[in-house]
């Protein structure tokens, strides 16, 4: 038996092995797919090459020595230039492209590609100007390592991982070559010509191949090339949610009648008719969207595998994280009523809550297994945030970049798809395009106000949606734009006794303030919500709300996507229209009776709307365009006047940001250089993009009961913990119950609580100081939103 490479990549695993092993995983990720994005054949040999050569700089003698120390020596010497290896193998992995690839212009980018792919594994992204300059230094760096490499090791390293279908040769007399070639290359002089060509393909292609290494590298350094590929893919019936729905009845009522004839009506299309493409839910609130949508796609899901013997996964994304939790349960519900073992090989909830355990029906992963596993997407179904979405789409980050491959040949449900802003429409269409005609994908937007993201012309509706719009007439909209404070809009409110009522505001502090002046006119509970009161709280509160418990609340608009309550008359501030449209969910809900919907014009003591401290002033103005027009309409008018509110956002709303980060993708802009720094400070680039605006934060832990006493108690034991690994694993148990009690405030507040272990600290002797048993942290010198 020949003798292995003595060369290791990791403590106790030999670099063959795993240079082998990441090839293969890569392969292996990619051959589950169908994609258009390059040809097959060539998108194979860019894994080979990428798998092969990630790691070749670790065959120097600097990181031998360095995987051989010990643990306390190893800090310093991972500082050390010539430790790094990724500069070394991504020079490898370009003259190996080179090699293979010639002829067309688009095959002339594959070598850099390769390069720029390597060159980051272990990193996040850069601006392609950046990446592809080589210092003197560098190149000092890397004929030092040249000179650290055994030639007889390494030539036997070359041997053991020299693939079939790759004709390269690999030897020690070929690293000295391209070591010593690569400053005549002239990389940035290739970059500037890509950036000149200003194709978004150029970004797919980088992150597609990056995130098929990543994800490989690090799954077969912590779970195992084996391990994976015993893993089995799925299948499931198309008809779950039927047999889920038919062991329930439910009361003859037109709701539930209309709901039936919706759910009818998407899920008998002829499936195996619809290609990739846009597909859109438009229904009013109420109407059971998240069952219908679900079944839709797996009745496609099914289609799909049996017509083109392909696996789809179905991605469910929705805004908000208390939403997440609720949808999964009912996905959960609805597979344990089907027979299946729910394990996270077949439903994973992702988001960064989400405890980092991984189970199959035969194996329970290691935390530090189960961690790749989650954060990878291992599962049939995945539900998790928009921000995970758009921002593993668009970013420069390792971390996120890593799953993009598994959004190839997936259903992408967006429930709730009016939240995403509508700055970005442009550049999510743009994704969202890529994503069917490269990557095979079906987008389906499930929402009661159906955004322009797509012209109508380009999207396939699944229902009739005028019908359900008509049929509906729940309640009525009463509108009053003239200016009114806070004090004297109370003073003017009559209350009934056998109605609820619902107030919501655009600001934390108009809702708190509101909360003081009727807690002194209403002598019963009023129910408080905001992102102030901890999330415990939150859900104990909406569940007493949803029991009856409760015939006032006074909420932010956090209440607006997802929360099934249902109140008689409801409040709301002035809001974008799309905003007015889906708070109105909350009022008669089950159409049980006539329900009134009041719009209101709340201003501050100095005259200002609150409206304006948190919305785009040209929705705000479209909206009380449309309203000024009708001060009072019914439900069965919402359809006209959102699709009116849309068309002028099309017409009149800025949608530069977009241009930005469209411009920051087609110039391959990771990350701004010097050189755009300095030339301009209003340059985009793709590492910048958020989905959600947010404002500098502080985290508060709010030791509220004898729980949240003794979870703090088991933070701090974790903290005790010197092994870092073990300490974030420690974490990882306890992080779901522990952000029960954590809000965030703005970063600004004049009444900070002490800092304790990286988080405010608001100790129960002193809840009275910092946090209102009713309306949540006690904020000065700001006034906060949400």
């Amino acid at each position: 038996m020949a003798v292995k490479s003595a060369l290791f990549s990791h403590p106790n695993k030999y670099l063959v092995d795993h240079l082998r092993g990441v090839t293969r995983l890569g392969l292996h990720f990619l051959q589950e797919k169908s994609f258009s994005l390059l040809p097959f054949e060539k998108a194979q040999q860019i894994c080979i090459i990428t798998g092969t050569a990630h790691d070749l700089g670790k065959a120097t003698a600097y990181f031998q020595e360095y995987l051989r120390a010990p643990e306390d020596a190893k800090a310093a010497l991972r500082k050390r230039r010539n430790t790094h290896h990724g500069l070394f193998s991504a020079v490898c992995s370009y003259y190996m492209a080179k090699e293979v690839f010639s002829g067309s212009e688009e095959e002339e980018f594959y070598p850099l590609l390769c390069f720029l792919v390597v060159r980051r594994h272990h990193g996040n992204l850069g601006d392609i100007l950046d990446e592809t300059i080589i210092e003197p230094g560098d190149l000092r760096v890397l004929k030092d390592q040249l000179a650290a490499i055994d030639l007889e090791e390494f030539n036997q390293l070359a041997a053991e991982i020299k693939d079939p279908f790759l004709p390269v040769n690999l030897s020690y007399e070929h690293l000295q070559r391209w070591i010593t070639g690569i400053e005549s290359e002239n990389l940035r002089s290739q970059a500037r010509k890509v950036r000149r060509h200003q194709r978004s393909l150029f970004y797919f292609l980088i992150n597609f191949f990056y995130s098929l290494l990543v994800d490989a590298d690090k799954t077969e350094a912590a779970v195992g090339f084996e391990q994976i590929m015993n893993l089995s893919r799925f299948t499931f019936p198309g008809e779950l949610v039927d047999h889920y729905k038919s062991s329930y009845s439910f009361p003859s009522a037109l709701i539930n009648e209309l709901r039936e004839e919706a759910y009818r009506e998407v899920t008998s299309h002829p499936f195996a008719s619809f290609p990739p493409g846009v597909y859109t839910i438009n229904l009013p609130t109420g109407m059971g969207k998240t069952l219908t949508a679900f079944s839709f796609a797996c009745k496609l899901r099914e289609t799909l595998r049996e017509k083109k013997h392909l696996s789809y996964r179905i991605i469910y994304t929705l805004p908000f994280l208390s939403i997440i939790d609720q949808n999964s349960q009912v996905i959960k519900e609805i597979l344990l009523a089907n027979g299946f073992p729910v394990d996270t090989g077949l439903l994973l909830k992702h988001h960064y809550l989400t405890p980092k355990t991984y189970q199959t029906e035969l194996y329970e992963f290691e935390p530090d297994e189960a961690k790749i596993m989650v954060e990878g997407w291992n599962s049939e179904i995945i539900i998790t945030t928009f921000v995970q979405l758009f921002e593993t789409l668009v970013t420069a980050k390792n971390k996120m970049v890593r799953k993009f491959h598994r959004l190839a040949n997936s259903i992408i449900i967006l429930d709730e798809a009016q939240t995403i802003r509508h700055e970005l429409w442009p550049l999510m269409k743009e994704v969202f395009t890529v994503l069917i005609n490269r990557f095979k994908c079906y987008i389906l937007f499930v929402t009661a106000t159906d955004p322009l993201i797509f012209p109508r012309e380009e999207v396939t509706s699944l229902v009739q949606r005028e019908k359900y719009f008509k049929a509906l007439n729940r309640l009525q909209v009463l509108v009053n734009l003239e200016p009114v404070v806070i004090e004297d809009f109370v003073g003017k409110l009559e209350f009934q006794p056998d109605k609820s009522y619902l107030f919501i505001f655009n600001t934390i502090k108009a809702a708190q303030d509101f909360y003081h002046l009727l807690s002194d006119r209403v002598r019963e509970e009023i129910v408080f919500l905001s992102s102030h009161i901890t999330p415990k709280e939150r859900l104990e509160r909406i569940e007493r709300i949803k029991a009856g418990k409760a015939r006032f609340a006074v909420t932010t608009q956090l209440v607006e996507a997802g929360v099934d309550i249902d109140f008689n008359v409801v409040y709301r501030d002035l809001a974008p229209l799309d905003c007015i449209n889906q708070a109105a969910g909350r009022c008669n809900r089950n159409g049980n009776n006539p329900g009134e919907f009041h719009v209101v014009t709340l201003v501050n003591n100095q005259g200002k709307l609150y409206c304006r401290y948190i919305y785009d002033p040209v929705k705000i103005d479209l909206t009380r365009e449309l309203l000024q027009r009708t001060p009072c309409y019914w439900e069965k008018d919402f359809l006209l006047m959102i699709e009116s509110y849309y068309e002028m956002i099309r017409e009149r709303c800025s949608f530069d940001t977009s241009s930005q980060y469209l411009e920051a993708i087609q110039s391959l802009r990771y990350k701004k250089t010097e050189e755009d720094t300095y030339n301009s400070s209003g340059v985009y680039d793709i590492n910048s993009f958020h989905l959600i605006e947010s404002y500098p934060k502080a985290d508060v832990f709010v030791c509220l009961d004898e729980t949240a006493e003794k979870t703090w108690t088991e933070f701090l034991k974790t903290r005790e913990i010197a092994d870092l690994p073990k300490r974030r694993q420690a974490f990882e148990k306890i992080k779901a119950g522990f952000y029960q009690y954590v809000i965030s405030v703005p970063a600004t507040v004049q009444n900070v609580p002490p800092e304790d272990n990286g988080f405010f600290f608001i100790p129960s002797l002193q809840l009275r100081e910092f946090y209102h048993q009713n309306t949540g942290f006690i904020t000065k010198g700001v006034d906060p939103i949400w």
